[in-house]
């Protein structure tokens, strides 16, 4: 009906469209997850990956102080508090350490077993870093 009245306008077919979705992703994390609950303002993306990485920043420093005192309550709730947001990253690579400490207890490991774990997730996720500011350093809305 409405080709009749605005034959200047091409009318395509829903298959036709391409859809608008944005997926960024690369092989350390996928964004798809993060732009389902925000949509695809890149604006808001970006700051909620600004924040992301100052808290990884704080727990990577918190894990590190746990690791030393072997403050087994410590390492659990920040590795809790961290596992959210990896997940809606899909950033795997960190997901099975971040999982063993979130639940960690002293008689699971040996003290170089648990060094072992908390140092590879830190890399892990300081990787995972690196790759969420290029990423942003690549955004319409970079700041510097």
């Amino acid at each position: 009906v409405l080709e009749k009245l605005f034959p200047e306008h091409i009318f395509l077919k829903i298959d036709q469209i391409e859809p608008k979705t944005t997926k960024i992703s690369s092989n350390l994390f996928n964004l798809e997850i993060i732009h389902s609950f925000l949509g695809e303002n890149r604006e808001i993306v970006d700051e909620v990956l600004h924040t992301f990485l100052q808290d990884t920043e704080s727990n990577l420093k918190r894990l590190s102080r746990a690791l030393k005192t072997m403050d087994y309550k410590e390492l659990n709730d920040t590795c809790h508090k961290m596992l959210p947001m990896f997940r809606q990253l899909s950033a795997t690579a960190a997901l099975p350490d971040l999982e063993y400490l979130e639940t960690v207890r002293p008689d699971m490991h040996t003290s170089e077993e648990l060094k072992k774990r908390v140092e590879n997730l830190k890399k892990e996720a300081m990787d995972l870093v690196a790759a969420l500011r290029d990423h942003l350093a690549k955004s319409p809305s970079y700041t510097g």
